[in-house]
């Protein structure tokens, strides 16, 4: 599951990538997405074991 978190992130990241590349968005929008993304990674990169062990205690139930 933690590699799907990041997926959807850089799905995101790649999306406004695209909105910057077609002028719909200024610079500082892609800019602020960009920062979200990497916060996001590197939380679910720190916490990887902690999220696989939630999200296998939670199927078994």
């Amino acid at each position: 599951m933690p590699d799907l978190m990041i997926l959807r992130m850089l799905d995101v990241f790649l999306h406004f990538a695209v909105r910057l590349s077609e002028g719909l968005d200024a610079p500082q929008v892609w800019m602020k997405q960009a920062k979200h993304a990497d916060a996001v990674v590197q939380w679910v990169e720190l916490h990887r074991d902690q999220l696989r062990s939630m999200f296998q205690e939670t199927l078994s139930e």
